[in-house]
């Protein structure tokens, strides 16, 4: 299986709780999870963010931890060389970053943040692509997409996502806020940036397998967790469609009326016809939501690995 969490934008308790439901209630050994980008910046607490993405990839081992480059890593690796892209990145929420740090604005401000996440940071990768799916930060290129000054896997926004293309692979990408705060899914694409930052917004983990069979769209658990570290858990499916009516039935019912008393037929011409319901195309889709997990426990989960606490 692989977990996928979203856009995290310095909310460390939200992730703190989202890890600790994974490590508790689902992760198994052999499970990979990816981290979709954008771990800094709008948020109270990056510094807080990057102290539990350390613990949980120490806990669960670096092989099995992918973190993906976002475009707010982007920008705070091209704001040590030219002031406009610094400008632009303390805009876009460079500012909480340092305040997360207790650091105040200097020349020297990157050499100032600690090491190991300055080395976490230039070690983000730009995609990961894992059987039937392809995780990327802001999406694919899709074919005529006239290049742009910034890398397009980090940065592109309605090209990729009203494209209808077949990118080899179900695409899995943040960086563009869904407006219902709900994954956007679509035949060639999952979208599970819900707005984390914001006052009504949520992180989504999703659970995908790589190696499942895709009929149209993909069915999926997703998990999201909000300013309350309150945790709902979906399922996302395909509704079977509605056996039609057989010709065999209908005939029946048709029979049988006509040998009905004539006494009744003007008591019936009144009744409200009833309109048969068309069975659902496959490929519409619908949120079965499940009971909600609540707050997550802490005891021991197996394997005696620490549960990670919330930063402080």
């Amino acid at each position: 299986m692989i977990y996928a969490i979203g856009d995290i934008h310095g909310q460390a308790e939200m992730l703190a709780t989202a890890l600790n439901f994974l490590i508790q209630s689902l992760l198994e050994p052999q499970d990979m999870v990816v981290f979709m980008g954008d771990y800094v910046d709008r948020g109270p607490d990056s510094r807080g963010v990057f102290e539990l993405l350390h613990q949980f990839r120490n806990l669960h081992g670096a092989d099995n931890v992918v973190f993906l480059r976002g475009n707010h890593e982007d920008m705070l690796l091209t704001a040590r060389f030219d002031p406009e892209e610094e400008s632009l990145w303390l805009f876009n929420g460079g500012w909480e970053t340092l305040a997360s740090y207790g650091i105040i604005h200097s020349p020297e401000w990157f050499s100032q943040l600690p090491e190991a996440d300055r080395d976490l940071i230039a070690s983000t990768q730009l995609e990961f692509p894992a059987g039937r799916y392809h995780f990327v930060h802001a999406g694919i290129p899709p074919e005529g997409f006239e290049p742009m000054q910034r890398d397009p896997r980090l940065w592109i926004r309605d090209e990729f996502i009203d494209s209808e293309q077949d990118f080899g692979a179900i695409v899995v990408f943040g960086h563009t806020i869904i407006p219902t705060l709900q994954p956007l899914v679509m035949g060639n694409k999952v979208g599970i940036d819900t707005g984390a930052f914001l006052p009504e917004g949520k992180l989504t983990m999703a659970a995908f397998d790589p190696e499942a069979e895709i009929d149209g769209m993909p069915e999926f658990t997703y998990y999201q967790i909000n300013h309350q570290n309150k945790i709902e858990a979906f399922r996302l499916r395909k509704p079977k469609p509605k056996p039609k009516r057989s010709l065999l039935r209908r005939k029946a019912e048709e029979h049988s009326k006509a040998e009905e008393p004539k006494a009744d037929e003007q008591a019936k011409a009144e009744e409200t016809p009833m309109v048969e319901e068309q069975p659902q195309a496959d490929d519409e889709l619908k949120f079965e939501e499940q009971p909600s997990v609540g707050e997550p426990h802490l005891e021991m989960p197996a394997e005696d690995a620490d549960p990670i606490p919330p930063s402080s």
